[in-house]
């Protein structure tokens, strides 16, 4: 099973994972670092987060920001492992999908795809208007 880290700023990480199991159930093989101080302990960290996903046929971080300190540090650190993909922007719909996918799904580049798609998918505005409309369709009837 492909192996998920989630990391960002604060308690950005802990706070997704703690939303994730919510939503998903408990996740194996998936770990939350958290930068909340220095950028040599975030690199620690992720180096430690990263081995201990070693027998993973592949890994993906989750990053908050692109450009951030956290997904800096990704990059550096996978950048000579084809078998990890780094994502930033992350959102929980895109996680979800992943947690949920990667039970039966075990290749990187569909996994980092699909999270991608699901990612932008799942932004939406709340059309205040449309919403009305639907209502009233509803409580008319056919």
């Amino acid at each position: 099973m492909t192996g998920l880290i989630i990391t960002g700023h604060g308690r950005f990480a802990e706070g997704m994972l703690s939303a994730l199991e919510l939503i998903a159930g408990p996740q194996n093989d998936c770990i939350a670092v958290n930068f909340e101080h220095e950028v040599g302990e975030l690199e620690t960290d992720l180096q430690n987060a990263l081995d201990s996903l070693y027998g993973c046929g592949a890994v993906i971080i989750f990053c908050d920001l692109p450009g951030g300190s956290p997904f800096k540090t990704a990059a550096v650190l996978t950048q000579d492992r084809p078998d990890t993909a780094v994502i930033a922007g992350v959102n929980m719909p895109m996680l979800c999908e992943i947690a949920l996918t990667r039970t039966f799904q075990d290749d990187l580049s569909f996994l980092r795809d699909s999270a991608l798609r699901t990612g932008r998918e799942q932004i939406i505005h709340l059309d205040r208007e449309k919403l009305m409309q639907d209502e009233e369709e509803v409580t008319e009837g056919i």
